[in-house]
């Protein structure tokens, strides 16, 4: 029984995934669109990234995607402590990410590179960072969404609500939090490396 109502909540959670493909994909595409009509200038901006930021926010967010899929492993034994840790780690290296994002927006401010009025850099760049901004918020604030849930799973662990048999909501939380890496891991090359050695 526990186990079909894991099944349950999986392929519910890949249907509400599938809905975020939806709205992340049109993010994608724009930024490939614009890609074609100015590749010259989407060069340019992908040069002005924070590339170390982004190479390690990369690592930081595989990394926790680890400690997620082995602290799902714990679950399924009915290693309480185990998930706990595991979900401790995934959530510092998420906190670590946004703390560096955060640090890159705080220089992109600096620069003059927020589209808009008080944008500086030459004004063929305002497209792609009007991309890049959107892009990473969005993918920030689904973050945030995954901090709590690991907030959530992590006190319900911590009362020992989960046995061997019922793991079900870190189960789905571990692949919510999969999904939030894998787009980082799409929306890394596109901001930060293709085009870079031609800037």
């Amino acid at each position: 029984m526990a186990e079909r109502d894991r099944d349950t909540a999986i392929i519910a959670m890949w249907l509400f995934l599938a809905t975020e493909t939806l709205f992340f994909g049109p993010l994608f595409f724009v930024l490939l669109v614009c890609r074609q009509i100015e590749p010259t200038a989407m060069d340019h901006g992908v040069g002005r990234t924070a590339l170390t930021i982004g190479t390690v926010n990369t690592g930081l967010l595989l990394t926790s995607s680890l400690a997620m899929t082995v602290g799902t492993a714990y679950a399924a034994r009915g290693a309480l402590r185990g998930l706990v840790r595991c979900l401790g780690v995934a959530a510092l290296l998420g906190v670590a990410f946004l703390t560096l994002k955060g640090v890159e927006y705080a220089e992109d401010f600096r620069q003059g590179l927020f589209p808009g009025i008080g944008f500086t850099a030459a004004p063929s760049l305002q497209l792609f960072f009007f991309c890049y901004f959107a892009a990473t918020a969005v993918h920030a604030l689904h973050m945030l969404i995954g901090l709590g849930l690991i907030a959530y799973v992590s006190r319900r662990a911590l009362r020992g609500e989960f046995t061997a048999s019922y793991w079900t909501p870190a189960a789905v939380v571990a692949l919510y939090w999969s999904f939030v890496d894998i787009v980082w891991i799409f929306l890394y090359p596109l901001l930060y490396l293709v085009g870079r050695s031609a800037a």
